[in-house]
Order: structure tokens, then C-alpha cells, then sequence
């Protein structure tokens, strides 16, 4: 059902950036996203807000890049998706109450939306973007019998692969 729902979504490919030719040592960014708790909602965060602060991380990121590239081409961007990226339901009692989305719309709408802004943005910015996923345990299923589960049965790897079948396309990106 994923892979159909990507197969009718239309991403324009990422035009590259400019291709440094300098022959200076290129460096590698490395950019860390761990923790969002997508859909946990407090007083001052929500869903809106961690894409706001993950918007202005990427704005930053590039700012320091190019800070950076004054002196040497920095071509390569890693990113490392430490986990916890979207909040789950069920993991504690009573969090029902303390999300501002469902789990469907963590893992198949705001967390695509979001994690695949960012990761387009990097492709405009790096001549190639590398992508390493790490689940958390927010991403687990079944509250408290989510150690019946199998390994793999985790929101945040499912996140990951919808934005990976969302992005199947951009060669640049491993």
C-alpha cells in the first residue's frame, strides 16, 4: 500500500548543485537528526514546531557549509537518523493525550513531509547525500507487548522507507 501511494506522488528530481572542481581536500557534513518526537504536543512543541526547528537546522547546516566551502569544497552530506523521530502511541499511558497526530499520519504524512523537505534540500546543497537510519524506541508497536514483536515492526523504520520509496529516484542519494 506504500509503495502505491509513493508511485502516484510526483517529485520533480533535485537539481544538483554546482559541481566543485577546486583541488583542495573536500570535507564531509555530517548532520545528526535524532529525537523529534514528531506529534508529541506541550505547551511549546507540536507538529508545526519541529518542522519549523527542522527547517531552521537545514538553514543552519547550509549556512556552516558554506562558511566552510569558502576555504574547500565540502561535496558529501551523511545524515544519521538516530531514532525517536516520531512519537508512536501506545509506548506510555495516557499518551493519547499528549499527541497531536496518529500514528498513520506520523509515519505517512507529517513525518514524510518533513524528513523528505529536509533530505530534497540536502540533494539541492551536496553533489551526494548518504542516509543512515537508526530506530528508536518511540517507534515501537503494541505498548507494553511490543517485545512480542518483530524487530522490524518499528514507526520509525517505516518512516524511513517511505521517504527512501519517496526519494527511489534520486541517484545521488544512498
Amino acid at each position: 500500500a506504500a509503495q502505491e501511494a509513493v508511485q502516484g506522488l510526483h517529485l520533480a528530481p533535485v537539481a544538483p548543485p554546482h559541481h566543485d572542481t577546486r583541488r583542495k581536500a573536500a570535507e564531509t557534513a555530517v548532520a545528526v537528526l535524532s529525537d523529534w518526537q514528531l506529534a508529541k504536543q506541550t505547551k511549546t512543541y507540536n507538529t508545526p514546531v519541529c518542522e519549523e526547528r527542522i527547517r531552521r537546522y537545514g538553514d543552519k547546516l547550509i549556512d556552516l557549509v558554506n562558511i566552510q566551502r569558502a576555504d574547500h569544497p565540502v561535496k558529501d552530506l551523511r545524515i544519521y537518523l538516530l531514532g525517536d523521530i516520531i512519537e508512536g502511541e501506545m509506548i506510555f499511558p495516557g499518551q493519547a493525550h499528549l499527541i497531536d497526530a496518529s500514528l498513520f499520519r506520523q509515519v505517512m504524512v507529517d513525518g514524510p513531509r518533513i524528513l523528505g523537505d529536509f533530505v530534497r534540500r540536502m540533494l539541492g546543497c551536496f553533489e551526494r547525500v548518504h542516509v543512515v537510519g537508526v530506530i528508536g524506541n518511540h517507534g515501537a508497536l503494541g505498548g507494553r507487548a511490543r517485545r512480542e514483536y518483530h524487530p522490524e515492526s518499528n514507526a520509525d523504520a517505516m518512516l524511513y522507507e517511505v521517504v527512501r520509496m519517496g526519494l527511489a529516484s534520486e541517484r545521488r542519494l544512498s
